[in-house]
């Protein structure tokens, strides 16, 4: 099984200020876990929302569970700067709401829970 939290993106609601997203990505390329991070080009789906990626390191995504600290350092981050409404889309198309996922959501989605 591949890890579901190798890549994915984060749909920000369009409140989100310019300042905030620039603090946001710097936050996350400082987050221990992530290899990469940037803002999306374009507007998601959603045209009222906006996106940015991340990619997480090699030494995390070998085992899923890994990885799970790392998100939930990310989903910590959106709710301390009080971001209502974000969500993970992971590459495989799951759709997970940052306000309401726990740390156990994500074991089960790793497939450790």
């Amino acid at each position: 099984m591949s890890n579901p939290f190798e890549a994915f993106e984060i749909e920000l609601p369009d409140d989100v200020s310019p300042e905030l997203r620039a603090q946001l990505e710097s936050a996350l390329a400082g987050t221990a876990g992530v290899d990469q991070c940037g803002q999306g080009d374009a507007r998601s789906l959603d045209p009222g929302s906006l996106t940015m990626w991340i990619t997480l390191a090699g030494t995390v995504v070998t085992t899923v569970g890994a990885a799970v600290p790392v998100v939930k350092q990310i989903i910590e981050l959106f709710r301390g700067k009080g971001i209502k409404g974000a969500k993970l889309v992971l590459a495989d198309g799951s759709v997970l709401q940052a306000d309401e996922i726990s740390v156990d959501d994500l074991m089960k989605l790793a497939g450790k829970g």
